[in-house]
C-alpha cells in the first residue's frame, strides 16, 4: 500500500510524505525489489524529494523527470509463510507540493512493486485533495476516521476512534458545494450522489472532529 486519502490546506501543509509497505507473500525469500512511482510533475516539486526512511537497504533514483525507482538490492525478504514478521518492508520519502496550486487540486500516486522477475504488485490508488478553506485544527482532528467502501454506491459507512457528542456531517462535491448535510450516523445514505470525488465533514459540539475524502462510483 502507498500513503493515506486526505484532505489538507496547502497554505499551512507544503510538503506530503508517502510510505510505501509491501510484503513478500510467495513461497521463497525474495532476492531484490524494485519499486517505480510515477509522480505528479505537474503538482509535485520532483527536485525537492527526500528519502527519510526504509527498513532494508535501499538506494533511489530519479528518471525520466518523475519516475522515482528504489532498489532493494540482495534484499532476501523471507516469505510470508516460513517469517511472517521478517516478510514486511517499507520507504518513507517527502516532497513538496509546487507552489500556487488551485483548489481542490488531486494529487494522485500509485506505485508499482517488482519482487524478482515477477510481475508487479500494483498499490491502491492514493489520492490528496487540496482545501484551501479546509479549518485545520489537527490535534483534535480524529487520526482514525475511516469510511467503506470507498469508492462508495449507495450506503456510506463511518467509522471514528473516538466519541460523537451531538455530532452532525456534511458531504461537500468537489467545488465545495454542501450536496447532503444531516445528525451524525455510522452509516450514511448516499445514493442521491452522482459519480465524483466528495469530501466528507464530521462536527461534534465542539467543532470540526473529522475530515474524509471519498469516491462515488456508480
Amino acid at each position: 500500500g502507498v500513503g493515506q486519502n486526505h484532505a489538507i490546506n496547502p497554505n499551512h501543509v507544503n510538503e506530503l510524505v508517502y510510505t510505501v509497505r509491501f510484503q513478500n507473500t510467495g513461497t521463497a525469500p525474495a532476492h531484490f525489489i524494485v519499486v517505480k512511482d510515477t509522480l505528479d510533475n505537474a503538482r509535485l516539486d520532483i527536485a525537492s524529494l527526500e528519502l527519510l526512511h526504509y527498513t532494508h537497504d535501499c538506494h533511489i533514483s530519479i528518471t525520466d523527470g518523475n519516475v522515482l525507482t528504489a532498489f532493494f538490492d540482495n534484499i532476501m525478504l523471507p516469505d510470508s509463510f516460513s517469517n511472517e514478521p521478517e516478510s514486511h518492508g517499507s520507504f518513507t520519502f517527502a516532497i513538496n507540493l509546487k507552489s500556487n496550486l488551485p483548489d481542490f487540486s488531486e494529487i494522485h500516486n500509485k506505485v508499482y512493486i517488482y519482487f524478482d522477475y515477477n510481475e508487479p504488485v500494483i498499490t491502491n490508488d492514493c489520492f490528496v485533495m487540496l482545501d484551501q478553506h479546509l479549518v485545520l485544527h489537527e490535534a483534535n482532528l480524529s487520526p482514525s476516521l475511516q469510511l467503506f467502501p470507498n469508492p462508495a454506491s449507495q450506503a456510506l459507512h463511518v467509522s471514528m476512534g473516538k466519541s460523537v457528542s451531538n455530532g452532525s456531517y456534511s458531504i461537500a462535491d468537489a467545488l465545495g458545494k454542501t450536496k447532503i448535510t444531516g445528525a451524525f450516523s455510522h452509516v450514511i445514505d448516499a445514493s442521491s450522489l452522482s459519480a465524483g470525488v466528495y469530501m466528507l465533514m464530521v462536527m461534534d459540539e465542539n467543532g470540526l472532529v473529522g475530515v474524509q475524502p471519498f469516491v462515488i462510483s456508480r
